[in-house]
């Protein structure tokens, strides 16, 4: 965030709220992109050959959900903190 917060400081082109946020939006897709990739919802309805039951599977699904929830609102509190 520290660079960012560079970048639109030193910037000529992204010295305006409308580029910076245009940026941010960008990056904000992205991290959105990466946590929908982890998440398979095929996975979510169909049995690993592992012997692992339905209740694991759902449960370690349901962990990423959260944990990319997580990045998501922790990518939000860092950009409204620093900007």
């Amino acid at each position: 965030m520290n660079g960012l917060r560079t970048v639109w400081i030193i910037s000529r082109h992204y010295k305006t709220d409308d580029k910076m946020m245009h940026l941010l939006t960008l990056i904000s897709n992205e991290i959105a992109d990466k946590v929908e990739n982890q998440i398979n919802i095929k996975e979510l309805y169909t049995l690993t050959e592992d012997n692992s039951s339905y209740e694991e599977q759902l449960n370690v699904s349901l962990n990423n959900i959260k944990l990319g929830l997580n990045i998501l609102k922790n990518w939000i509190h860092l950009w409204k903190t620093t900007r």
